[in-house]
């Protein structure tokens, strides 16, 4: 049953690997320096309801992620 998509990953070019690699380093470093960014704009799930965190949660991943990929 995953066979078929484990002989996918086996077909991709060295580029490809190249660029997803270049995306996830991208993201890594853009989330640790939006967090201040994030609280300050306001951009954080704040607990309550049924909600389990304690404390204000920024929920700007997203869009780091979206920012590496473009």
């Amino acid at each position: 049953m995953i066979w078929p998509y484990l002989s996918l990953w086996q077909q991709l070019t060295p580029a490809s690997w190249l660029r997803a690699l270049t995306a996830l380093i991208i993201t890594a470093l853009l989330i640790p320096f939006s967090l201040p960014l994030a609280t300050r704009l306001g951009l954080v799930d704040r607990p309550g309801g049924r909600k389990q965190h304690a404390a204000a949660t920024p929920v700007h991943g997203g869009l780091a992620i979206l920012v590496a990929m473009l």
